[in-house]
């Protein structure tokens, strides 16, 4: 203390300061530079341990710990609770954690395809690039999956999401992935994989009701273990990893929850999982990457040049296998008060039992790729890697059946080949076939004699398809060339102008635009093309703004299209004349794309309403559009087909009732993404259950391995085996179609019965062809009230419809207090007017009033269709296009309802051939042109060769198999434009109307909508974000 004691001077009977030699040496202490000198080291020392200790992976990681998340708000609450809602009966609801990353979008992908209700939670942290993240929240929310933005370790979140929704599950995959990483940034494991597991248990302990966990482990935690196949009775004493130590850590947590209060908990062990979205540092992501390269690829070998070898599984296994161990998961008994049994503890081994030598992944992808790698085999490091996995998983298989079903050879191939035959089949369709010729040529004219196979494409954003972004940076690549590909020429650009400057990191560039280049964008252009010249290999504008889903269907991708338009002071929004713009552009490139001339008809508006005049402000839009076309070369002067616009006002019924195919059902029941089903749009669901046991009877009947497998045990002849071995390949690829048609029949089924929905169907029905009224839909709300609050909401919907004045006054909320439904159903009915059009005399009625047409009389929505019989139950309805499109060709549509934007440039024609007949007044005059010949028929672009019996690019089911189409003999092209959203229904008349008419008839909307997608859109009408707050920017969901 002898260095204070200038400082503080000595108190009476406390201390006395000691004088002695032996404090003398310490005085230079007493120097402030002395003192300066030894803080500032300590300062340093402590800024040492904290830049080079802590965990960074790179430069921005150091801020991770202080990342925050804005959550919260009744808007906020709303999505949770419309994400984690249950659609089916036996359904539950699940919290994802990881919902983002790999595993965790595609099981979140599959239980909400089912009917439960998810809700996802992601950190979103930069361990890979997030914008691969970001694409999986996309792909997630347009299937109906909210991810909260949030950390596991943030207590508050995690209790606020439990007092929001009383989730029946939690499917627990967040953690920090990657067993190299873990050298690098150890704690960050520690923090996701133990911290946050612990603090997830803690909030579900205190949950009410306590959900069933089922959490990720690995097979990591089997460590250095020799024996194999791994069982999950194996000793997991020896981790070769902080990563896998973790892993076990978790399965011990989990073990004392369990004991301690009572936790159902499920662990799963997964093996080596690969698949597409896959993590980009797995090896498969980087051997392809590196191969295309060119670059060599090392690959690792054990001791004594032994095999490293893994047992890949594929992603869809490892779905199968969570969707499994959840529905098995029983309910957890908590702790204290009445004893209710220990509660369900358990882990299985989710894998392939097939391990595969890298060696042999290598050759895989070198005979998928057709590129030979350059290997560098190097011995395995000391880093946490094995070299061996392989899984017993007789007791999965026991429990919950999993079974895997996907080798290794096959999963590649869908990795590194995306489009399957059939989906090429789809694509040879005209519309189709137009948007491939354009992007053919694109591709094609970058070809030049010097240059090489292989070109890099850049597109705007990342997808399933296309790996490369163009706002990326990327690595230099001198001896190929670069294809940009783009509908945003200003930002394209902008990209472009750097990395021009930045040097030369590719041979050549070649720059295509799906959209028109502005004044403005061509000032801009035209100042990179005379500043970099010799690298510019060519600038195209493709006029391709439209998205062909069907041989003949097309989207302008407007999901927002209804909610802009039709909302309550839409018009007054900036975003009003942006959409209609958008749209008419789209719209206009279809035609442009397919060298037509459209006589432009739209509904005609019933009053002065800016909803009424939207048909007309969007056709006066398209035709501004087109008519610019005719200055192209070989662009036809003369109208060469029909366009005819309307809103979902005609018919309101079409987008929520029960459509009874089965490409709709796989669609409304299964929630089922895409297109592509491989039977007729008309095919009844009977009619496919019956077809599908024709083809598994037919084809057991007729190939060698189907039928041996059906014999008894009698020996083989060396025949016999042959034949069996040349069957083999067709059996296995056919077995694996018919049984995923069969599986999703039978899931309809299923579901048909569980609900009771034949006998809803058969009410839906009657109401809209006038056979049954308010008796008998009271009857049914009285007698089912367990039914599906959404099926209550679509019958009470359609009965509005056919039967508007049961709703005037306070009838129609005695209607929906008798179904059991929230006021915010009711806004949905209400909403229907909003786009049932505004009759110019419409009386006030209550406070729930709905009158769609002040007029209406009749009873019935539909007239039985004369002719025609009803092959199969349920399969009465039809929607209103079928009529029109009729009444068009027959020329008794009426022309003051619906208005045409242009007049013929030709006297009025006639076609007895195809019961065409035109009528025009007002001949618009082409000057300095020789008149020419009309032709009835619609110009023809190229199509690719296929069968005439698969006309509609789907199977030999196809509806228009039997009429045997020759499409250069039908008449002229008819194009229907629906704004708004167009349904399954629809798209089915289409191809069924192509036969019957022998007129191309092609459906295009803003979107395409499901029944559950259209209520959702007509509750958002009315919310105060569109009508009362600041308008949000118009959003398309691709660019």
């Amino acid at each position: 203390m002898s260095h204070l004691d200038d400082d503080i001077p000595s108190t009476p009977g406390k201390f006395k300061m000691d004088k002695s030699p032996y404090f003398l040496h310490r005085t230079r202490w007493q120097s402030s530079l002395a003192k300066l000198a030894f803080w500032s080291l300590v300062f340093f020392g402590l800024l040492f341990i904290f830049f080079y200790r802590s965990p960074i992976s790179n430069p921005d990681s150091s801020r991770r710990s202080l990342r925050t998340y804005s959550w919260g708000g009744p808007h906020w609450e709303k999505r949770v609770r419309s994400s984690a809602r249950v659609r089916t009966r036996n359904g539950v609801s699940v919290l994802v954690t990881g919902a983002a990353g790999f595993v965790g979008t595609h099981v979140s992908a599959a239980l909400k395809r089912r009917g439960d209700g998810v809700l996802g939670l992601d950190n979103f942290n930069d361990y890979y690039d997030t914008s691969l993240k970001r694409s999986r929240q996309a792909l997630l929310e347009r299937s109906g999956v909210f991810i909260v933005e949030g950390d596991i370790n943030d207590l508050s979140l995690l209790k606020k999401l439990f007092e929001v929704v009383p989730f029946t599950h939690v499917m627990h995959l967040a953690a920090q992935a990657g067993v190299r990483y873990a050298m690098e940034n150890p704690s960050s494991y520690v923090h996701s994989n133990i911290a946050g597991f612990v603090n997830l248990l803690e909030v579900c302990k205190s949950a009410n009701p306590q959900p069933a966990i089922v959490w990720a482990s690995s097979s990591s935690v089997y460590g250095l273990n020799t024996k194999v196949p791994f069982s999950e009775k194996d000793r997991t004493d020896q981790p070769a990893s902080l990563y896998a130590a973790t892993k076990k850590a978790g399965e011990e947590i989990a073990h004392t929850y369990n004991h301690i209060y009572g936790l159902s908990l499920t662990g799963l062990r997964f093996f080596t999982v690969y698949g597409p979205w896959g993590r980009p540092d797995m090896a498969y992501f980087f051997f392809t990457r590196d191969i295309l390269k060119g670059k060599a690829i090392s690959i690792f070998e054990g001791a004594n040049h032994g095999t490293v070898a893994r047992d890949f599984t594929y992603i869809d296994d490892i779905v199968k296998g969570c969707l499994g161990a959840l529905d098995t998961a029983e309910k957890s008994t908590g702790s204290g008060g009445k004893k209710r049994g220990a509660a369900q503890l358990r882990v299985f081994n989710l894998g392939n039992t097939s391990p595969v030598p890298v060696t042999e992944l290598v050759s895989i992808l070198e005979r998928l790729l057709k590129v030979k790698a350059k290997r560098n085999m190097m011995k395995l490091p000391r880093n946490g890697d094995v070299p061996f996995t392989h899984a017993n998983i007789s007791w999965a298989e026991r429990e919950f059946g999993y079974k895997p079903s996907t080798d290794l050879q096959t999963g590649l191939k869908k990795f590194s080949h995306p489009l399957t035959e059939e989906e090429e089949e789809i694509t040879s369709s005209f519309v189709r076939s137009a948007a491939i010729d354009c992007y053919t040529k694109m591709l094609g004219s970058t070809k030049t004699g010097d240059s090489k196979a292989w070109k890099i494409l850049i597109m705007d954003r990342v997808t399933v398809k296309w790996v490369e972004e163009l706002f990326k940076r990327r690595e230099p690549m001198p001896g190929m060339d670069a294809i940009y590909l783009s509908n945003l020429p200003k930002r394209t650009l902008s990209c472009f102008y750097p990395t021009c400057l930045a040097g030369n990191p590719c041979t050549g560039r070649h720059l295509s635009f799906s959209v028109p280049l502005s004044p403005k964008n061509w000032s801009t252009t035209s100042k990179v093309i005379l500043a970099f010249y010799p690298r510019i290999g060519a600038l195209r504008e493709m006029n391709m703004e439209y998205f062909p889903i069907d041989n003949q269907g097309f989207l302008t991708d407007h999901e927002q299209a209804l909610e802009t338009l039709y909302a309550d002071d839409a018009e007054n929004s900036r975003h009003f004349n942006i959409c209609l713009n958008m749209m008419a552009t789209r719209i206009a490139t279809v035609f442009a794309s397919l060298k037509e001339l459209p006589f432009v008809r739209y509904r005609a508006a019933k009053s002065t309403a800016s909803r009424d005049l939207v048909p007309s402000k969007l056709a006066a839009a398209i035709w501004d559009c087109i008519s610019k076309y005719k200055a192209i070369p070989n662009f036809p002067q003369t109208e060469t087909c029909e366009l005819l616009m309307w809103i979902d006002q005609v018919d309101q019924i079409a987008p929520i009732i029960h459509e009874w195919t089965y490409d709709a059902m796989c669609h409304d029941l299964l929630d089922m993404e895409g297109n592509n089903i491989h039977l007729s749009f008309a095919t009844h669901i009977a009619d496919a259950s019956e077809r599908l046991h024709e083809k598994m009877t037919n084809f057991a009947s007729k190939n060698k391995a189907a039928q041996m497998r059906s014999r008894d045990g009698s020996e083989l002849s060396t025949r016999d085996l042959q034949k069996i071995v040349q069957a083999l390949p067709q059996y296995g690829e056919q077995v694996d179609k018919l049984s995923t048609h069969v599986e999703l029949a039978g899931k309809i089924n299923r579901i048909i019965r569980d609900t009771g929905l034949r006998d809803l169907g058969q009410l839906e029905q009657d109401l809209v062809f006038g056979d049954a009224g308010a008796k008998d839909v009271i009857n049914f709300l009285r007698t089912n009230q367990d039914t599906n609050p959404e099926n209550k909401l679509r019958l009470l919907m359609i009965y509005a419809t056919v039967y508007p004045e049961k709703f005037e006054g306070d009838k129609g909320v005695k209607l929906m207090q008798l179904a059991r439904l929230s006021p915010v159903d009711m806004k949905v009915i209400s909403n229907m007017q909003l786009i049932a059009g505004s009759p110019e005399n419409k009386a006030k009625s209550g406070s729930f009033s709905l009158k769609f047409d002040a007029g209406k009389t009749k009873q019935a929505n539909r007239k039985d269709r004369s002719g025609e019989e009803e092959t199969w139950q349920l399969f009465r309805f039809y929607p209103m296009i079928e009529e029109l499109l009729e009444k068009l060709v027959k020329g008794d549509l009426s022309k003051s309802d619906y208005l045409c934007m242009n007049q013929s440039s030709h006297k009025e024609e006639s076609e007895p051939r195809t019961g065409s007949v035109r009528k025009s007044s007002a001949p618009t005059a082409v000057p300095e042109r020789k008149a020419t010949p009309h032709s009835m028929r619609s110009r023809r672009t190229a199509t690719w060769a296929r069968p005439q019996s698969s006309d509609d690019g789907y199977s030999s089911d196809s509806v228009l198999k039997s009429a045997s189409t020759d499409f250069k003999k039908l008449g002229q092209r008819i194009f229907v434009f629906i704004i708004g959203g167009a349904t399954r229904s629809e798209l089915r008349v289409c191809h069924k109307l192509t036969s019957s008419l022998r007129r191309e008839v092609v459906l295009g909307s803003t979107s395409f909508d499901d029944p559950p997608q259209y209520i959702t859109k007509l509750k958002l009408l009315s919310e105060k974000d569109i009508q009362g707050a600041p308008a949000q920017p118009f959003k398309p969901q691709y660019w």
